[in-house]
């Protein structure tokens, strides 16, 4: 726009580009602008628009294609089968460690992606597993890792939320809340990566390693919690995943 109006604009010199306007009254100068500036100022907006709404329309376009389940712009997403469904957590990802919080420490720092450093897509933060498991269970570390976030996180203390009265009703134990306390930080998208089975190099890095103990804790400590939180009648909560063609199965009522 500022170009359009230097390239309109009558007169002047290049040491007073506006001095021939001195003498001019403020209806004047208002009557110039329309003059001058008006016509190539409609044509510039009129170009703009044109091209925004070319982008709108073509954006538009892609969203019907993915939506009628055009292959070119939609992947099939993964469900689980029927039966992996009856089999249970434990069918999927196996039995947890007998002593919780020695599994939950083995399966963050005793692993072959203990050390391996990943971003995930919500926190523009580098990390590792072994990081992130002495972020919540080491209070110095934890304060560490919020500064680091720039004030995007704050990891809370295992000796806080212990105290808390929901945990204590709860009857949470240490190792529901240290599970807990990982997946709402950086870890959850490996251990969605576990339960998913997706996306392929995300499940190629956890090197074998299925977090049994940490996601058992983390379902039983959610379940333990629902008992006591109840979600308003009135609130609906939707979740939804775009960009995805469903399976079959999902066209095709079970036999």
């Amino acid at each position: 726009i500022t170009r359009c109006l230097a390239e309109v604009l009558e007169g002047g010199s290049s040491e007073a580009p506006l001095g021939h306007l001195e003498g001019l009254s403020a209806e004047g100068i208002r009557e110039y602008c329309v003059r001058v500036f008006a016509p190539s100022l409609a044509r510039v907006l009129e170009k703009e628009v044109a091209t925004i709404k070319a982008a709108r329309e073509e954006a538009s376009r892609k969203e019907e294609d993915v939506g009628g389940g055009n292959d070119k712009f939609a992947d099939t997403a993964v469900f689980g089968e029927l039966p992996e469904f009856h089999e249970g957590l434990a069918g999927k990802i196996g039995l947890p460690n007998p002593n919780l919080m020695e599994g939950i420490k083995a399966e963050h720092c005793g692993m072959d992606n203990s050390h391996k450093t990943f971003v995930p897509p919500n926190y523009p933060i580098e990390t590792t597993p072994a990081k992130e498991y002495a972020a919540v269970t080491d209070e110095e570390e934890g304060l560490r890792a919020s500064k680091a976030s720039g004030g995007k996180r704050n990891v809370r203390r295992l000796a806080q939320l212990r105290e808390h009265a929901t945990a204590k009703e709860a009857g949470l134990l240490d190792a529901e809340i240290i599970a807990l306390l990982l997946y709402t930080g950086p870890m959850y998208m490996l251990y969605n990566a576990v339960l998913r089975r997706f996306p392929d190099h995300h499940v190629k890095a956890l090197g074998g390693n299925r977090y049994a103990t940490t996601i058992n804790c983390i379902v039983s400590g959610i379940i333990k919690l629902s008992r006591l939180m109840k979600l308003p009648s009135e609130r609906l909560v939707f979740r939804g995943l775009g960009g995805r063609e469903v399976p079959e199965a999902f066209k095709v009522a079970d036999g």
